[in-house]
Parts: C-alpha cells; sequence; structure tokens
C-alpha cells in the first residue's frame, strides 16, 4: 500500500488529475490464468494484491480532488484502453504489454520515483509493423497467437517466426484458419480458443459516464 501510495502522489504532484482503476470481475477466459499465477505466488510466497489493499489504496484516495476512481465492470485494461481511445487521458501508466494490443496511444512503463520511464508511442508500432507490411489487427493477431493472458500461443510460433511467415495483412477468420491449420496442425477447439482470446479485447465491459457497454460498443458509440 505505501508503494502504491507514492507513486500515486508523484504523478498527482506534477500537476496531473490521476485516474484510478481498479480490476473488476475478471473475465471467464482468463481463470486459468489467474489460478496459475495464484498457485506460483503461494509457492514462491511472493506477494500479491489482495482486496483488502486495493480497498485500503480507494478509502485513501477517493474523495481527493486530484485523483477519480473508475471502478472498471471488468478488467482495469479495458476501461483504461476506453478512456485512452476516446481521449479522456493523455497517457496510461502499467506495467501491462496488454494495453498495446488494445491500441493506445501513450503508455509508460517502469516508472521510477526519479520520474524516469520508458515511453511506449503507437505511431513507434506502426512504423514497424509497415515494415513487415502488416496492419494493426495483423499484428495484435500475431501477438494473441504468440501467447497472451487469454491464449497459451502456439509452440513453434514466435515475433521472430512471425515476421517470415506471416507476409501480408490477414484478410478473414476462414483465411487464418487455414493458414494456422496447414503450417501449425491447428485443431477447431484450440482455434476456438483463440477467437475467444480475440474476443477478451473487444467484448469486455467497460464504462463512461452515462452508459455501460462491450469496448467495442462504446468506441462505436
Amino acid at each position: 500500500m505505501h508503494h502504491i501510495g507514492i507513486y500515486l502522489d508523484l504523478i498527482a504532484k506534477v500537476g496531473s488529475h490521476v485516474y484510478v482503476i481498479p480490476d473488476g470481475k475478471p473475465p471467464d477466459s482468463k481463470s486459468k490464468v489467474l489460478e496459475e499465477r495464484k498457485q506460483r505466488q503461494e509457492k514462491y510466497k511472493t506477494p500479491f494484491k489482495s482486496p483488502e489493499i486495493v480497498r485500503e489504496i480507494l478509502e485513501k484516495y477517493r474523495n481527493n480532488p486530484k485523483f477519480t476512481i473508475i471502478d472498471a465492470p471488468q478488467e482495469a485494461d479495458s476501461q483504461l484502453a476506453f478512456m485512452s481511445l476516446t481521449k479522456l487521458v493523455d497517457f496510461i501508466i502499467t506495467e501491462d504489454s496488454d494495453l498495446i494490443l488494445y491500441g493506445c496511444d501513450r503508455i509508460l512503463y517502469k516508472l521510477k520515483l526519479s520520474g524516469s520511464c520508458y515511453v511506449y508511442k503507437r505511431e513507434k508500432i506502426e512504423n514497424f509493423i509497415q515494415g513487415y507490411n502488416w496492419d494493426f489487427h495483423t499484428f495484435k493477431l500475431i501477438c494473441i497467437l504468440c501467447g497472451c493472458d487469454y491464449f497459451p500461443g502456439i509452440r513453434g510460433l514466435g515475433l521472430v517466426s512471425a515476421t517470415k511467415i506471416f507476409t501480408k495483412p490477414i484478410e478473414s477468420e476462414s483465411e487464418l484458419k487455414q493458414f494456422l491449420t496447414e503450417k501449425y496442425e491447428m485443431t477447431d477447439s484450440n482455434f476456438d480458443h483463440f477467437l475467444s482470446a480475440c474476443k477478451s479485447y473487444t467484448h469486455q465491459l467497460v464504462q463512461s459516464s452515462d452508459k455501460i457497454g462491450s469496448l467495442h460498443e462504446m468506441l462505436a458509440y
């Protein structure tokens, strides 16, 4: 709690209005990953965010005018992405690379108390993927296929190999399925698992000031 509070106070001190987004209910597609994390934490006795710690943080900052607490309907990532993509915030501070796949514009990683950090800019990724003749959608699908919180990945497929075999944007779901079946002997059930993972990035619930809906719906609203 003390560690998190120091960082929140640091951000507010430089004149920023800070939105704090705690996780809501995780999607079913993440249940296996969460159970594995819990087992690792218990085995190696590593610290983790307990509900009590989260509540303590929220209570401390909820009535502070420099902070706004938004309770995410599901994972905080989707809510943060919605706020970034609709220009409600200037940047996101996180350690989660999933925010890149949501298409967020500015993300700060590895923030230190000195103020130093790594700054992610979407245009840098855009320049990278154009060099491989991909669009952002294709890049996102490839990253999910390499492994994420919702899909374990395909053995033998990483970003290095993907740059060699994905030589053009993916036009359709059927085209991708045929390609993966021929190249990696992907089963129907595994492909369905992959599609479910993709939906986890678009169909989680987010909220605005007056409405709750899936990220996909809210961005089109």
